[in-house]
């Protein structure tokens, strides 16, 4: 015959390892959810209108045209190259201290999570990684001996900070 106190013993760390694997399966869940709630803010962060400089964007306007050989054509008139019409196209810069202008949208595009996960026996350490893939990325975000900082990613992590640990401290059973 058993005895009662070890299978309560048995029934209770069943119950634990239940719990546990649940436990951990949601806060992998909710990592996953936090990480792409990062990435759409900072994507957020990276829109809008800058107040820096304005430029040209260059090949808007003042180039020739030219025929289906590559030679320029002429205009009739007045025997001169003739140029393409349009318009002129303006790029506006960010000003230090404002998030990045979008000039392609490499920097946006590339702005991903990672989940990463350790098993170390009765714990486990779920971590999200949230960066730009862009060499350029920590240049703008730092800046340079030439160029002040166009801080994005510190800016919108002070502005979601405790939405994110609310929703991660949340009860899990």
């Amino acid at each position: 015959m058993t005895d009662p106190v070890d299978d309560i013993a048995i029934r209770v760390a069943r119950l634990v390892e239940r719990a546990k694997v649940r436990v951990v399966r949601e806060a992998g869940r909710r990592m996953e959810q936090v990480g792409q709630h990062l990435v759409n803010q900072l994507k957020l962060t990276l829109r809008g209108q800058r107040h820096g400089r304005r430029y040209r964007v260059p090949g808007t306007k003042g180039r020739y045209v030219k025929d289906e050989q590559g030679r320029f054509v002429l205009d009739p008139v007045t025997g001169k190259r003739k140029k393409r019409r349009g318009k002129l196209a303006y790029y506006t810069a960010s000003a230090p201290g404002e998030p990045p202008a979008v000039a392609t949208g490499r920097l946006r595009n590339s702005v991903t999570w990672t989940l990463e996960r350790r098993d170390g026996g009765t714990v486990t350490e779920i971590t999200t990684r949230v960066e730009p893939r862009v060499r350029y990325a920590g240049w703008l975000e730092e800046g340079t001996r030439r160029m002040k900082p166009r801080p994005y990613l510190k800016p919108t992590w002070q502005r979601e900070r405790e939405r994110v640990r609310a929703y991660l401290l949340r009860r899990y059973l």
